[in-house]
């Protein structure tokens, strides 16, 4: 499973890369994983919308994972039972928090 996340603020963030062992996505499909790192590293401030069309981010290798444990509260497509069974899932920057973009309404 690919666990990409697009908020660099969050402290399981390592370039785009999810590194939490655990997931959980509430019905409002917000992670409710995320946890603010109290120290953000200097790789982590990528501004990729100055770069976008020049040079891609820094990014962390796929990490395949079959051990991550999802749970979803959604009401997603992907849901099965409170477990994730999406191949991957990306979790996008909010301004306080992290929204699952990978919801899909069933």
């Amino acid at each position: 499973m690919d666990l990409k996340c697009r908020q660099l603020k969050c402290k399981f963030n390592n370039c785009y890369s999810c590194e939490s062992e655990s997931i959980k996505v509430t019905k409002n499909y917000q992670c409710s994983t995320f946890d603010e790192a109290k120290k953000i590293d200097e790789k982590q401030k990528q501004d990729v919308s100055k770069t976008m069309f020049e040079a891609a981010p820094e990014l962390h290798p796929y990490r395949h994972n079959l051990d991550v444990n999802i749970k979803c509260n959604a009401h997603c497509l992907y849901n099965n039972k409170t477990d994730c069974v999406a191949n991957g899932i990306c979790i996008n920057e909010c301004e306080k928090d992290a929204t699952c973009i990978t919801f899909s309404p069933k």
